[in-house]
């Protein structure tokens, strides 16, 4: 995982979801993990472009469950700038 802050500057709450660096991966909100365009059937279930996620742990567990994001995933903070990747 990558901070952009230092890790004096770092906060470890307040963060908004995971979201997708590519375009190609969408959150199925029915089944609850990441899969991409071409595997879906819109209508059949629902999509977001962002995953609910409120803290560095919770986001560690998502990529262990959902290995398709690993180097995709953005972690991203209502602050500018605490944003974390991975």
């Amino acid at each position: 995982m990558k901070y952009i802050k230092q890790k004096q500057a770092r906060i470890k709450r307040y963060f908004t979801g995971i979201s997708s660096t590519d375009r190609e991966l969408w959150y199925d909100t029915t089944l609850k993990k990441w899969v991409h365009s071409d595997d879906i059937v819109w209508g059949e279930h629902a999509y977001s472009s962002a995953q609910r996620c409120r803290t560095i742990r919770a986001f560690r567990r998502a990529l262990k469950k959902n290995p398709i994001i690993k180097g995709r995933a953005v972690l991203t903070n209502e602050y500018i700038n605490f944003d974390v990747y991975a």
